[in-house]
């Protein structure tokens, strides 16, 4: 999976592992999203963070 690091602003190709429920609502998260932007076309970009330590994804 392509991995983005911030701290060089780079993307690196790498081996991960995740859980995949977890990855599926971020999907939902991010489809639910981009739906959203086609249907109001005012929005111009769509933002996520994640915060590990608070257990927080937002958008």
């Amino acid at each position: 999976m392509w991995v983005y690091y911030s701290g060089n602003k780079l993307m690196e190709c790498r081996d991960i592992y995740f859980v995949h429920s977890l990855y599926k609502i971020f999907d939902e998260i991010v489809v639910n999203a981009a739906d959203h932007k086609h249907n109001d076309k005012k929005i111009n970009e769509t933002l996520t963070t994640t915060d590990r330590e608070a257990g927080e994804i937002s958008v």
